[in-house]
């Protein structure tokens, strides 16, 4: 297929096929929709790469855009292809995207923890939630702890999310993603509701709007239960996963058919990310962790296994 405008076409109209027939397809996973979907984003980038016609910024940025729909949409399914969409996408970003990060890393900082009284977490529980100081030996999680929920204090307080690589800050997480990169967000306080629905949405506009005082806007915009850590593959290295979660535990007598998530690991590593007043309804999936890492955009409703706070 040699590059131009009728060409760009045909592969615009083949990923707008592949995503409506996903949307409206009832097979429990149309792989091949979902590669044909990818493929075609990539070739697609490629085309405006290799194009004769210097890159634009602007087109640019629908490259990354496009590449990132893939990631989220698709799942970009097949042997390597996550990583060469990683690849282009920094690759793209590097050559015609470049920005000076504001953000400057800073020294770790070894913190230590402090004892907290128990205090009740949520305000429909019906009693209190413990909060511990030292964190339980494997042992005790699975014989006392493993169906109950508790708190860890200051349980993440020596992880680079909290020092060196503040998820507080936007500066940072700007930094990790570069421009043009998009996710998708929730629209509306509360997914029950009859006004709620869906978007994609740029990573940079999305933080600049949790940047504002949230009380000035009638719209709610919510990062929920996406897996950003595999999209922004630095912020994976800011957090360290507690071994708790490897205690493979039985499916819950309420959730009979619960099997873990299908990859190396056996972990769903989901990100949640939204300004005060969010409501995320209690999960019961087994086994949930929640981490709040002081994040001034992020408010939670814990309703599950444990959670570590800082």
């Amino acid at each position: 297929m040699c590059p131009g405008p009728d060409s760009s076409r045909e592969l615009d109209q083949l990923i707008e096929r592949a995503y409506i027939i996903l949307l409206s397809s009832c097979s429990a996973d149309p792989v091949q929709w979902r590669k044909l979907y990818s493929d075609a984003s990539v070739v697609r980038c490629l085309m405006d790469l290799i194009s004769p016609q210097a890159l634009d910024e602007e087109s640019a940025m629908s490259c990354v855009s496009r590449l990132d729909h893939a990631l989220i949409i698709a799942g970009a399914p097949g042997q390597g292809m996550q990583s060469l969409i990683q690849d282009l996408i920094l690759r793209t970003q590097a050559a015609y995207l470049p920005r000076k990060s504001k953000y400057s890393p800073k020294p770790a900082i070894c913190t230590t923890r402090s004892p907290s009284a128990h205090i009740p977490v949520l305000s429909t529980s019906s009693g209190t939630i413990p909060r511990l100081v030292n964190p339980p030996s494997l042992s005790v999680f699975r014989h006392e702890l493993l169906n109950k929920p508790f708190i860890l204090t200051g349980f993440a307080s020596d992880w680079p999310a909290m020092n060196e690589h503040p998820w507080h800050s936007a500066d940072y997480l700007r930094s990790v993603a570069g421009r043009g990169r998009v996710i998708p967000v929730e629209v509306g306080k509360d997914y029950r509701t009859d006004d709620w629905t869906q978007r994609m949405m740029s990573w940079d506009d999305f933080l600049d709007v949790l940047e504002k005082d949230p009380t000035h806007s009638q719209t709610i915009l919510y990062m929920a239960q996406h897996n950003l850590l595999s999209q922004f593959h630095a912020l994976r290295e800011d957090i360290l996963i507690p071994d708790y979660v490897f205690t493979s535990p039985e499916a819950p007598a309420t959730y009979p058919f619960y099997r873990p998530p299908n990859n190396e690991e056996g972990l769903a590593l989901n990100a949640w990310l939204g300004p005060p007043g969010t409501a995320s309804p209690a999960h019961t999936v087994c086994p949930i962790l929640l981490l709040d890492l002081k994040n001034p955009f992020s408010a939670w409703r814990p309703g599950s296994i444990f959670q570590l706070v800082q």
